[in-house]
Order: C-alpha cells, then structure tokens, then sequence
C-alpha cells in the first residue's frame, strides 16, 4: 500500500489574526489541525510548566457566536429559507465581526416588525369576532339595540391572561360592569364590557389592575347601532392595511437580504467550526501557536492560503515521511 507523504507545519502569529489564519486552514479540506499544546512539548521541547500556554477563549472574537446563531437561525425561520444555500469560494474572504453587527441589525428590523404584525393580525382576528359575535347576537337578542344606544354605558373590548379571567369570575360582583366572554383559551381571553357612564373610572382602575389591553375604538361618534357596528369594521380596515404594509416591508427585507442571509449562515457554520478548534491552538502572551499536517504534494495551496498573514507569521515545515 501507497503512504501518502505528508508534512507538518507550526506556525506562530499574533493574536490579533487568530481567526482569520485559522479560517483559511480549516476550510481546506487537506489541512488537519493538530493539538497545538501537546506539539509545543513534544516536537518543539519547550517545558510548559514554566510558560503561560493555555487554549484560546471561544469568545476572544468579541462576539457571542451563539447568540448570533440564534438570531440567524431565526431569520430563516422566518423567511422559510431553511432549503436555500450559499455556495462558499475557495479563496473568498470576509470579516465575521462585521458581518455580525449586520446580522444584528437585520435581526432588530425584522423582529420588530415581525412582532408589530403578530400583535396586528391577533387585534384583527380579536375584532372580527368580535364582529360575528355582535352579529349573531343581533340576529338572536332584539335587545341588543337598545343596549348599544343606551346614551350613557360605553363599551370596551380588549384582553386579559387567562389568571386575571379567573379572578374575575370569581371576584364579578366586585365590577360594576356586564362582562362579556367572546372567546378564551389557555393563555388568555377576549372580553367585551359594557360600562355605565358613571362607573367608568371606578371600572378602569379595577381593570387596570388586571392589566387589561384595551383595543381602542372610537365610538364617540356613533348614535345607533349601525354607527358602531361601521366603527368597528373602519378599525378592522386600518389594520387591514396596516397588516398589508408590514408584509410587504418584510417581503422587501427577505427579497434584499436573502442572499446575505445565507451567505452569513456559511459563514457563521465555519467560525463555529472554528471555535470548536480553537482548543488545539496554544496561545503565548499575544501570540498564538498551531500545528498541523496536510499532504506534501499540496504544499503550495497551504501556502497561498497563510499568503495574506505571511509578513506577521513564522511559519516552519518540515516533512514526517
């Protein structure tokens, strides 16, 4: 059987081209890193004991790759991106830390708005029921006329967590108002409430208490019954259009940024890759050490690869076969 010939290299470098040095080894597939500490004593004879060698910190990058996985990650859950790719050159370089403070930027933008929608499309869902459940009720209760134009009770709509719910059912003679459930599940419930002029103050503050979110609709103009059910379909438009508005903004985003996204993502799967390895490298005051090995006869790529660190680098091979 053939042996294929191999050699090793040590170089020694500042700390401050740790990443990028590594960056460029680890993506080729023919360099194998070697632990750096155990090469320091076996092949280089220094006695450790007496220096301050140690593995380097993960987080000596300045920034909490775990973090920014997180936020990307969640970009592409977002824009359903999981299937696309990024396809990475050989010789292609970035600045990760940059590239980090962009993801964080887009990550800002997008949850904000992806948040501001969420709470959007729940008010609007909220209202249409809202809607149906008056509708139904008009269709059934004659009385429901008389009741939206009686001229001194108002009506509120809005929600409360499914524990303030229960501590209304069971403190109820404590509200001087008529609650209504429209809806309620394991997290909360949406409640219509109809309060006499008089009471409303004291009816805020107990509902205030309860943090009560309120989705706020103007009925101050509304005489009769047909006002308020216009009213309520006006409110259930304008957040219609605004629905409308941040899904196109968030289309804009993924359309611009998709290819970035990805491209991030590459990167990011290689400096993670990094880190893992940085345990192999020994670090000396504010240099770094790293051993390893690839084939002979791929000598110049390794080269060509340490070539834009070459001037700050001592590099040293030497052939194992």
């Amino acid at each position: 059987m053939l042996l294929k010939k191999k050699q090793a290299v040590n170089i020694v470098g500042y700390m401050d081209d740790i990443d990028g040095v590594l960056r460029n080894l680890i993506k080729n597939e023919y360099f194998d890193l070697a632990d750096a500490n155990k090469e320091l004593k076996e092949r280089i004879k220094l006695h450790l004991d007496n220096v301050n060698a140690s593995a380097i910190n993960s987080q000596s990058s300045g920034y909490d790759l775990d973090d920014i996985k997180r936020k990307l990650d969640a970009i592409i859950k977002l824009f359903d991106l999981k299937n696309k790719e990024y396809k990475m050159s050989e010789d292609e370089e970035y600045e990760f830390k940059i590239e980090a403070e962009k993801i964080n930027k887009i990550y800002d933008e997008v949850i904000e708005k992806h948040n501001a929608l969420q709470k959007i499309n729940n008010e609007y869902e909220d209202l249409k029921k809202l809607n149906d459940y008056l509708l139904n009720l008009k269709d059934t209760d004659k009385k429901l006329k008389e009741l939206i134009n009686m001229r001194y009770i108002k009506l509120k709509a809005g929600k409360l967590i499914k524990y303030n719910m229960d501590k209304i059912k069971k403190n109820y003679e404590n509200i001087p108002a008529i609650v209504f459930k429209i809806y309620e599940n394991k997290n909360e419930a949406f409640i219509l409430v109809l309060v006499p002029d008089a009471m409303e103050i004291e009816v805020n503050r107990a509902l205030n208490s309860l943090n009560f979110e309120e989705y706020k609709i103007d009925i101050s103009c509304c005489n009769d019954e047909s006002d308020y059910f216009n009213e309520l379909n006006n409110k259930m438009e304008s957040l219609k259009t605004k629905i409308e508005s941040l899904d196109k903004e968030l289309l804009n985003i993924k359309k611009n940024y998709t290819n970035d996204i990805m491209k991030y993502k590459t990167h990011l799967d290689l400096e993670l890759y990094i880190s893992r390895y940085k345990s192999n490298v020994a670090w000396i005051s504010q240099f770094f050490f790293i051993a390893g090995y690839f084939p002979k006869k791929k000598r110049e790529i390794i080269e060509k690869l340490l070539k834009p660190y070459s001037s700050r680098l001592i590099i040293d091979y030497c052939d194992l076969n």
